[in-house]
């Protein structure tokens, strides 16, 4: 999903929406930078676990993602990862977590109660598959390094407290409640009911085709198309020279608009003139046509799907 939203930045460029556009990649990268420096605590952990990232299951009528689940033969360890700076306040009486930032102070939905659903949804799928009762233990933690929590809450605290809090749990769970087999098709199933977050960027941010920048743009310019020439691309304001620049802009076609392009499709991105041009890019790039003769259309899957 970050890779189509870092294609609408780029085709934006100008455009009044870019601005939300990069505050939701920015979102997004947080998320990613707080689940990496969890991994690094994780290796302090005693016991094994098989260990699950972001994980979106259906739940009856609706979707739930997990950011991170520990899962070994005794419990599930489920975990809420916060990547949030500035001085954080959790108060479980009020169910509010705020933040206090460049001198603005925002309430935030509260973290547990979402770990705790998400437990408790796991838990009546795991019934589904018949696999014994098994505890589940929802935590809520905070990885942006510069972060000033206060919370008195048992199950919310700073990352690096993450392992010596499980590690000290560990003797009251001595007994085995899941064999291996057990474990393993607990992942599987989870892995292959996977349902990858995705939304149409088109409707989420309230845009049109007509929106989008077209043509192949210069990585020096950013908001200026190059022009084709003889072995390539050449940008008409800073005169670099690219023989493969078109790639991002097929790449950006294919993330934004569709999986497959006729010629006058890839001529009108592309701002080319010559059909013949077109056609042979796309067999330059080595990507599959469907059908034949004037009908063709450019499978842009067999070159962006790996």
């Amino acid at each position: 999903m970050i890779e189509r939203l870092q294609a609408l930045e780029r085709r934006l460029a100008g455009h009044s929406k870019q601005e939300w556009v990069t505050q939701e990649i920015g979102k997004m990268r947080a998320g990613i930078r707080g689940e990496s420096s969890l991994d690094y605590h994780l290796h302090f952990i005693k016991e094994d676990y098989y260990k699950l990232n972001s994980i979106r299951l259906l739940g009856g009528d609706y979707y739930f993602q997990m950011d991170c689940l520990l899962v070994n033969e005794k419990r599930i360890i489920l975990i809420e990862v916060k990547h949030m700076d500035g001085e954080l306040h959790y108060d479980d009486s009020s169910h509010q977590l705020l933040q206090v930032k460049d001198g603005c102070k925002k309430a935030y939905p509260d973290p547990l109660l979402q770990v705790k659903r998400q437990a408790h949804q796991l838990e009546k799928g795991i019934k589904t598959h018949s696999l014994p009762y098994i505890p589940i233990e929802p935590y809520v933690v905070f990885t942006h390094p510069s972060a000033i929590l206060s919370s008195s809450h048992p199950r919310v605290f700073p990352s690096d407290y993450l392992p010596f809090k499980l590690n000290a749990d560990n003797d009251q769970h001595c007994k085995s409640v899941w064999t291996e087999q057990e474990q393993h098709l607990f992942i599987k199933k989870c892995e292959q009911s996977h349902a990858p977050y995705s939304y149409d960027v088109f409707q989420r941010f309230q845009l049109k085709d007509d929106d989008l920048l077209q043509g192949v743009l210069c990585d020096n310019c950013s908001t200026v198309t190059m022009d084709k020439v003889y072995g390539g691309w050449k940008c008409s304001k800073c005169e670099s020279f690219s023989k493969d620049a078109h790639f991002t802009a097929m790449k950006d076609y294919y993330l934004l608009i569709g999986d497959t392009i006729s010629n006058q499709e890839l001529r009108r991105f592309l701002r080319l003139k010559s059909r013949d041009t077109a056609r042979q890019l796309m067999i330059d790039m080595n990507i599959k046509p469907i059908g034949r003769t004037r009908n063709i259309r450019w499978d842009l899957k067999s070159k962006f799907v790996q």
